[in-house]
């Protein structure tokens, strides 16, 4: 798996002295972990030149601002620097689902990092630690703000701020799905009729959405 940073974002904090990179997961024959997981987390030039490894991990995830990289390690979410520096743990994984098995999802301003979990979804605040939990364990998408998080549970549609807070109710038909928050709006999938869905729209207002 590999992730590409973005080149403008790159240069602008001056982390590398290449125009982007990529990031990308490598197996390491002689790591074994009781998780079953025995790879490394790389870091290239965007032609693959001066590979260099930065931690055993999976799943890593580049911020939009191209500064930080965070990545699975046993029970722990890692958080390090495209520079080498780090990393420090953002949150220790508990229950019997002790790995992660997909990518952190970044919030577009590049301070949050939410994962599945066990118990649901989390969202950490990147700098203070903070951790907030929602019930959905899937569909979910940060707003372009970064300011707030709509989620499914149970096939229906909230909206609860990143830092933590009360779900505010968005659909009650428990029919939506798959949403994805752009300037538009909340695009998502409604099953009304049958197993194909069509693709709706919301303003953001609850129960207001069009077709």
């Amino acid at each position: 798996i590999a992730v590409l940073l973005g080149t403008t974002a790159c240069a602008a904090v001056r982390l590398q002295p290449q125009p982007g990179a990529l990031v990308y997961m490598k197996p390491n024959a002689r790591l074994f972990t009781y998780t079953g997981h025995h790879e490394d987390v790389w870091i290239a030039r965007l032609d693959g030149s001066r590979p260099r490894k930065l931690e055993a991990g999976v799943e890593p995830s580049v911020s939009p601002d191209g500064r930080y990289i965070a990545f699975g390690h046993d029970s722990q979410v890692l958080l390090e620097s495209v520079d080498g520096a780090g990393p420090v743990v953002l949150y220790t994984l508990h229950g019997t689902w002790p790995i992660l098995y997909d990518p952190p999802v970044w919030s577009p301003d590049s301070e949050h990092v939410a994962f599945e979990t066990e118990q649901g979804l989390r969202v950490v605040e990147v700098f203070t630690r903070q951790a907030s939990l929602l019930p959905s364990t899937n569909d979910f998408s940060f707003s372009p703000d970064s300011r707030r998080i709509v989620y499914e549970d149970r096939g229906d549609l909230f909206v609860v701020p990143a830092s933590g807070g009360r779900p505010r109710l968005l659909t009650d038909d428990r029919k939506d799905y798959s949403p994805v928050w752009g300037k538009p709006g909340i695009a998502f999938v409604r099953f009304a009729h049958g197993p194909e869905g069509d693709v709706w729209l919301s303003d953001g207002r609850p129960r207001h959405a069009r077709r």
